[in-house]
């Protein structure tokens, strides 16, 4: 038995999660494999929080005006 899979979770990782749970330890992956997976997703993920889309071109950046005499900006 296995807890039940986040909804809102990325789907490369639900997969991961699943080939990891394999019955079969033949069929699940080495830990590298695993390593190198999750940090593909990680890059994937955070290049597209960063202005990337997901073909790798760069978004054009958002602008706002700053007031500099407002000490939080």
């Amino acid at each position: 038995m296995r807890p039940p899979l986040p909804e809102n979770a990325h789907p490369r990782l639900l997969t991961l999660m699943q080939r990891c749970w394999d019955a079969s330890p033949s069929k699940r992956p080495s830990f590298s494999d695993a390593i190198t997976e999750l940090e593909d997703i990680k890059a994937e993920v955070q290049g597209a929080t960063s202005g990337q889309t997901s073909q790798g071109e760069e978004r054009p950046a958002k602008t706002q005006k700053l007031d500099p005499s407002d000490p939080t900006a």
